[in-house]
């Protein structure tokens, strides 16, 4: 674990930081932490349903990652998780910290959850791989599924 990182939860706003990585996510042609942001100040999702977590993951004090976990929103099941926006910094990237936060929200979120599956976005070529690195199965024939983990009893 590298001592330099340190990760949050989301309380009851996100950090004025949080729009430095929207700015940064824009460019690359991703939108979701647009969203992450909209729907938190409309109540619409703050990941705040059992089992749920947004977490901020800082490096050296500076805001340079986030993800969570929700309910699954397609299979509308309390046993499955999602993981949900996971974006790291361009800046900060190959360090560990996806691997780490990764880790965090899954460790969190064993007591809540049967299941976690999540849906990676193919604009990172490596994603699949990184996924599989952090034992994840690849899923086939699911739009909304790449990605699985069964979770232990």
């Amino acid at each position: 674990m590298n001592k330099n990182i340190q990760f949050k939860l989301a309380q009851a706003s996100l950090p004025k930081e949080f729009k430095e990585l929207i700015k940064l996510s824009k460019m690359e042609n991703l939108d979701f932490l647009d969203r992450t942001l909209r729907q938190w100040q409309t109540y619409e999702n703050q990941f705040s349903k059992a089992g749920e977590a947004f977490y901020l993951g800082y490096y050296a004090g500076k805001l340079v990652a986030c993800g969570g976990i929700n309910q699954d929103p397609y299979l509308k099941s309390q046993a499955l998780g999602r993981i949900r926006h996971l974006y790291v910094h361009p800046g900060y990237r190959r360090k560990g910290i996806a691997k780490e936060l990764l880790n965090k929200i899954i460790e969190e979120s064993k007591p809540n959850f049967k299941k976690i599956r999540l849906r990676s976005n193919s604009v990172f070529v490596g994603s699949k791989q990184f996924y599989l690195a952090c034992g994840f199965l690849e899923s086939k024939n699911d739009p909304y599924e790449t990605h699985f983990m069964m979770m232990e009893d």
